[in-house]
């Protein structure tokens, strides 16, 4: 390191791009985010009717440490730095474990019409439009949430689904039928929300879904 450099992290230290904290001035995260996002790909099962018939959930990183900070930061602060590095990660992963030639659209979680109002965006939205930008997949706002429902963190896992029945309709059956979607959302906790979203898109005749977030809770 020249003294030049030297200098200037000592007035302006290098922080990790993910929790802030201060690291050394080769690196670009520490050792806590670079540990989980070393972590292999995690995929869940979703159940949507019965034990039998399924969708598989593909996310990146695990719900915790600085990965959390940053999801937590883009849902509620509208802070979007890392959105692509999301984005592609989730893209990666998708194309090493999919083969998505097959995929007519890129869908997401939707937000209540009052939520949407209060927070301004939805980062699941986002997230999606991110991702179409890489795998060059068209995004199709083809789902709507039809009531406010209380907020899922706060609810155990019988409570989240009962939480969400019937929350979910669509504003678009004809760009449904016949289709193959790829179904985004922030993170994956019990599988609730994602559940109830991929029963209302076979409910109007989606063919295959491949669900993806950012992080799973577990």
């Amino acid at each position: 390191m020249s003294i030049k450099d030297f200098l200037i992290s000592c007035l302006f230290p290098k922080r990790c791009i993910f929790c802030n904290e201060v690291i050394e001035y080769n690196k670009n995260m520490c050792e806590d985010c670079t540990e989980v996002f070393s972590s292999s790909q995690i995929v869940r099962y979703i159940p949507y009717m019965g034990d039998e018939r399924y969708v598989e959930c593909i996310s990146p990183f695990l719900y915790k440490g600085g990965i959390r900070k940053a999801i937590l930061n883009l849902k509620f602060h509208n802070v979007r730095s890392n959105l692509e590095f999301f984005a592609s990660s989730i893209a990666e992963k998708l194309l090493e474990k999919f083969d998505i030639n097959y995929i007519d659209y890129i869908c997401f979680v939707p937000m209540s019409e009052r939520s949407f109002v209060d927070r301004g965006y939805n980062q699941s939205e986002l997230l999606a439009v991110a991702l179409s930008d890489i795998l060059k997949i068209p995004v199709r706002n083809v789902l709507i949430k039809e009531h406010e429902t209380y907020t899922q963190h706060e609810l155990g896992a019988e409570e989240r689904s009962r939480n969400l029945l019937g929350a979910f309709s669509t504003n678009d059956g004809s760009s449904i039928s016949n289709k193959n979607f790829i179904l985004c959302d922030d993170i994956i906790t019990t599988g609730s929300t994602l559940k109830e979203c991929v029963k209302t898109l076979k409910h109007y005749g989606a063919r295959k879904i491949i669900c993806c977030t950012i992080a799973s809770a577990r």
